[in-house]
């Protein structure tokens, strides 16, 4: 069921379409595709980012939940997180990505915002959700520094959005086509 409910699942697992939009392509045959499972866990969304690479350098950094979180906004706090997820990019995933010079991660930072976990690696196409940046942003950014974006307030644009861009991936889809438009109350008084 939850192999099933995903829309991406047949475009991953598929030879002829798993790297369409990537900026680069293996010559076919020269990779073997795998299906990794992780344990689910819950974590704290204030602190999960989506980082971006492209030509092997560190360009980009976002929140994944695109809610507004006070504590983003202190200038201290932003400067703990860039040189925190930089620093361990640069240690652990830097020399050692073995796949396409651009790419995207997220990160789990720990609760002290000075260590964290990688959760996911994604490729750098317009399939992997931007969040707070456009691929065009990031195709003209420069510096040695990457960016760091933030929601900033309760009015900004994307926590007013209110949805992530692929949200329809976030629950079967059988549970999508029976609720015809509910609300979470409604459809789950009806399974009672």
């Amino acid at each position: 069921m939850l192999l099933k409910s995903s829309d991406f699942i047949t475009h991953d697992i598929t030879p002829d379409s798993v790297f369409e939009g990537c900026s680069t392509s293996p010559e076919p045959g020269t990779y073997a595709l795998e299906l990794v499972l992780r344990k689910w866990f819950p974590v704290e969304h204030s602190r999960e980012l989506r980082c971006f690479v492209r030509q092997n350098e560190l360009i980009g950094i976002c929140q994944r939940d695109t809610n507004y979180y006070e504590f983003l906004n202190d200038p201290a706090t932003q400067t703990t997180i860039v040189s925190s997820v930089f620093e361990l990019w640069g240690q652990k995933i830097r020399d050692e990505w073995q796949g396409p010079p651009d790419y995207v991660f997220d990160f789990l930072l720990t609760r002290d915002l000075k260590r964290g976990h990688v959760l996911d690696f994604n490729p750098y196409a317009p399939r992997t959700d931007p969040l707070l940046f456009e691929y065009e942003e990031l195709r003209r950014s420069e510096g040695s520094e990457p960016e760091f974006r933030i929601v900033d307030s309760r009015s900004h644009p994307a926590a007013t959005r209110n949805a992530p861009a692929h949200q329809h991936n976030m629950l079967p889809f059988e549970a999508l086509s029976l609720s015809n438009g509910q609300s979470i109350e409604e459809f789950s008084g009806k399974w009672k």
